[in-house]
């Protein structure tokens, strides 16, 4: 309270001049505001520190730490001087002898006829393969197991090995393909432009051809297609379109002929049907009834006699209601198949069914495929088989190779090989139940030229046969159109392409008409093809040894394996791969997988034999 008292009372006494008494009271009541004095009460000691030197500028001085000198090191040895470089001998002059024209100096080594590589023995073959299936692509445990090779040597090998592999389509060792499914040392795809690929047997495609209608390529916009692999040079081109315009000029002249033969046909017609009313307005006169010039009678009809005609046209095939197919309509335009009534039994009563029951063997497949690999033109064939009334059932057991007029972009049958195929059919106890033929490079949907050809072969083997109550059937062609497309770039695997189908000339109540092409289902048997398959493959081989546009069937097809989802997958794939890939997805499944891989083997090689071309074998 007093420190409070004397805060209050300094102002006033401050203001005035205080007495002698006044300081004394000051100074008192200071004192009694601290008891303590100057006791150290938070116990920090005495406080040595000098304030005569607060504030000053000057620094303490740091204590020198005592420094032990070293002992001196010894002088180094002076190094000896160097010695002077020998100057370079003038490099001399080469001969004229020792340059080449562009005046570099000639290789040491030229005309140096280098040692041949140890060919690998039989056993070091058994070894390799046996390597790559134990050890896939670890090169030193395989060049162990070999043990005469190192890995550089088993490497170089195993590059060539993959390579003929890829060429003949045969599928990698399973330890191999788990570090990678291409054919190089990596595993990456292989490239068949390398130089490595084009020195074991790759060659480029030579089917595209740019600016062909109907072929791969096109216009590529520019005034000169730009040359890129695969592609035909300008002689070959000119080629192909001088055979395409003798085959325009042979397609135009057939026309021009059939249109004679039509209207021939069309003006005997006229006549008859004017002889008809002519002979009707007779009769007509004789009795007192009037006849249409039009030839149709203006009596009455009853419902039932207007309605008869439509439905006995409706669903008459062209056996029925028209001959042989003239001019009109024959155009090499691709015509859509058609389908048949969903959910009927073929060879049923069931109006829309498909007219008989179709049944193929898988050695007629391999036939029929085989001989449209092998030749870049369209071919031609007959299918023999039987044909079972009862059943309504069609069964194409052997597939008859011939030989084709005007190959490329139709293909029709040769005369002379005609009559030679169908004693060929006969001899083997069968009759001709079918045809056959190929679209190499674009889809099997058959032309306007196909359907007439179908139409006019089912009018050629019509079945007029009576069933067992002696009731006539209704006029039937167990007749069936095969088509093949071998090497379509747009298919979605390497196998094949194989449509079946029938056609059919559809009439409307005003007498036009309409031909369409109904797509026919078809059965595949399990009957497991034999050596006469075999042999047969062979003679097709054989056949197609010098005809023109045999395929080169170790070139490329294309850089890639299948489709899927719209993007290409997988690695390059060659004919000779293509070719085995199908004909291995036509075997049954009674056959095992060792059988199948000799078969195969066996035709590739008869094909490296027949055409002497290097295949790996």
């Amino acid at each position: 309270l007093r420190s409070t008292r004397a805060a209050q009372l300094l102002p006033t006494i401050m203001a005035s001049e205080p007495d002698a008494a006044t300081a004394a009271l000051i100074a008192q009541m200071m004192a009694e505001e601290n008891p303590y004095d100057d006791a150290d009460v938070y116990g920090i000691g005495d406080d040595d520190s000098d304030d005569a030197d607060f504030g000053s500028s000057r620094k303490k001085k740091k204590r020198k730490k005592v420094v032990v000198p070293k002992e001196p090191k010894p002088p180094k040895e002076p190094k000896p001087p160097k010695q002077p470089k020998a100057p370079k001998p003038a490099t001399p002059k080469p001969e004229p002898s020792e340059l080449t024209e562009s005046g570099r100096r000639r290789r040491k080594d030229v005309g140096v006829v280098r040692a041949k590589a140890r060919p690998w023995t039989a056993e070091e073959e058994v070894l390799f393969r046996e390597a790559l299936v134990l050890h896939g692509r670890d090169w030193k445990k395989c060049a162990e197991h070999v043990g005469t090779r190192d890995h550089r040597a088993f490497t170089s090998h195993a590059q060539k090995h993959f390579i003929k592999m890829c060429l003949q389509g045969k599928p990698l060792p399973r330890k191999v393909a788990e570090t990678g499914e291409g054919y190089t040392l990596s595993g990456k795809p292989l490239d068949p432009g390398s130089a490595a690929a084009k020195q074991y047997g790759f060659k480029e495609s030579t089917l595209a051809v740019v600016g062909e209608q109907g072929t791969q390529g096109g216009d590529t916009g520019g005034d000169a297609p730009a040359p890129s692999a695969g592609v035909l040079s300008e002689s070959e081109i000119a080629d192909v379109a001088q055979q395409k315009q003798k085959k325009t000029d042979a397609a135009a002249a057939n026309a021009a002929a059939r249109d004679d033969k039509a209207r021939e046909k069309f003006e005997k017609a006229k006549q008859a049907e004017k002889e008809r009313i002519a002979k009707a307005e007779k009769e007509a006169a004789r009795v007192g009834v009037a006849v249409a010039t039009d030839g149709t009678d203006t009596t009455e009809t009853t419902e039932y006699a207007r309605q008869r005609p439509r439905r006995e046209n409706a669903g008459k095939t062209s056996l029925t209601v028209a001959g042989f197919r003239d001019a009109d309509g024959g155009t090499l335009q691709l015509h859509p198949l058609r389908s048949f009534a969903k959910n009927t039994k073929p060879g049923s009563d069931v109006p829309g069914c498909q007219p008989f029951r179709l049944v193929v063997t898988p050695s007629a497949q391999l036939v029929m495929d085989t001989h449209a690999h092998l030749c870049t033109n369209e071919v031609i064939g007959y299918l023999g088989g039987t044909w079972d009334l009862a059943t309504r059932t069609v069964t194409c057991v052997e597939a008859f190779p011939g030989r084709g007029v005007a190959s490329g972009s139709d293909v029709e049958m040769d005369p002379v090989a005609e009559v030679e195929l169908k004693a060929q059919v006969e001899q083997e106890g069968l009759r001709v139940v079918g045809w056959y033929h190929s679209h190499p490079v674009f889809e099997p949907t058959p032309s306007g030229v196909d359907v007439d050809n179908q139409l006019n072969y089912q009018n050629l083997f019509v079945d007029n046969s009576k069933d067992a109550n002696e009731k006539p059937e209704k006029p039937i062609s167990p007749f069936v159109g095969f088509i093949v497309g071998p090497y379509d770039l747009r298919l979605p695997t390497r196998v094949s392409k194989m449509t079946a189908f029938v056609a059919e000339r559809l009439v409307d109540r005003t007498g036009s008409f309409e031909d369409v092409p109904y797509e026919a289902r078809y059965e595949v048997s399990t009957e497991a093809p034999d050596e006469k398959t075999l042999d047969a493959i062979k003679n097709v081989v054989v056949a197609h040894k010098d005809v023109p546009g045999r395929v080169l069937i170790n070139e490329l097809w294309r850089h890639f394996t299948n489709i899927k989802d719209n993007t290409p997958d997988g690695g390059p794939v060659t004919k000779l791969a293509k070719l085995r890939a199908s004909l291995t997805a036509r075997l049954p499944d009674t056959i095992d997988e060792l059988a199948a891989e000799t078969m195969l083997d066996e035709v590739a090689k008869h094909l490296q034999t027949v055409w002497e071309v290097d295949l790996g074998y």
